[in-house]
């Protein structure tokens, strides 16, 4: 009998140093998810011609990547800037001219207006979370 409660100790202690062991090494984490600004960029064309821009509206989900391409179709230089985007997206265009700028759309926003020549004119739109929370 004596033999039985010692073998058990014995287990319990072999048991405890095994956990323990076990708790203490470091455990594999998932591999992290792609963030959305990861993904391939969004490619947005606009073109400016007569102080206004075309399409007149543009969309983008939050946090994607976006490639803009600017083109001034129209007679005379252009100064195009995106309002609440103007320390990434600003352009001056003479005519004919066309910029790439690429930025992330991580300000989300119903109305981000297109300033051509500090003018508004058309409206960029920043879709996020908030704006599905508010049409409910």
């Amino acid at each position: 009998m004596r033999n039985r409660y010692l073998a058990l100790f014995v287990l319990a202690i072999a048991v405890a140093v095994l956990l323990s062991t076990v708790r203490q090494t470091p455990r594999r984490s998932a591999p992290a998810a792609a963030a959305p600004s990861e993904s391939a960029a969004l490619t947005i064309r606009i073109e400016i011609a007569d102080g206004v821009v075309s399409p007149a509206s543009a969309s983008v989900p939050k946090d994607r990547r976006v490639s803009l391409e600017l083109v001034n179709g129209g007679a005379r230089t252009a100064a195009v800037k995106l309002a609440g985007y103007e320390d990434r997206v600003a352009a001056e265009l003479a005519p004919g001219a066309s910029r790439r700028i690429e930025f992330l759309a991580d300000r989300p926003g119903e109305d981000f207006p297109w300033l051509v020549d500090g003018r508004p004119t058309g409206r960029f739109v920043v879709a996020g979370a908030h704006l599905a929370e508010r049409r409910r």
